[in-house]
């Protein structure tokens, strides 16, 4: 049995020069629909629900982006990574924020945050979801 790595790899191999360009071209129309489509359409999906719930997504974006560029791109606070044998597990915080929203709901006390605070995380993830190439490396085999 071929493996899906192995297959791709022959059917790229196959392709004429034009049909390269052409998935190239793909390629990046989905990267721009990511980068565009998706927080334009969060964001006036929660603009209908709540103006203070998207005030809050937009606090807690730009904050954590600013927190990235000052404080993480400069290597001031490392990432949160911890080594289990030969694996690595990384937490980003998207998961955190997630983590924390669904043990709230389970808690039952969901109700009482303020929105423009749920806001806040929903921003905090969206940017980890956004920005981050590597948002779906969680476990990792140690190098």
């Amino acid at each position: 049995m071929i493996s899906l790595q192995a297959f791709v790899v022959q059917r790229i191999e196959l392709l004429t020069p034009n049909e390269m360009i052409q998935v190239r071209f793909l390629s990046k129309a989905m990267g721009k629909f990511k980068k565009f489509v998706f927080p334009g359409a969060t964001l006036l999906f929660s603009l209908w629900v709540s103006a203070i719930f998207a005030l809050g997504i937009v606090i807690g974006y730009f904050s954590t982006y600013i927190f990235d560029i000052k404080i993480t791109k400069k290597e001031k606070i490392k990432m949160i990574k911890f080594n289990i044998g030969k694996w690595r597990l990384h937490i980003h915080h998207w998961l955190m924020g997630a983590v924390a929203f669904l043990v709230c709901w389970v808690a039952g006390v969901l109700g009482f945050i303020p929105v423009v605070i749920l806001g806040m995380a929903g921003g905090i993830i969206a940017h980890d979801l956004h920005l981050d190439n590597n948002w779906h490396k969680i476990i990792m085999k140690k190098e």
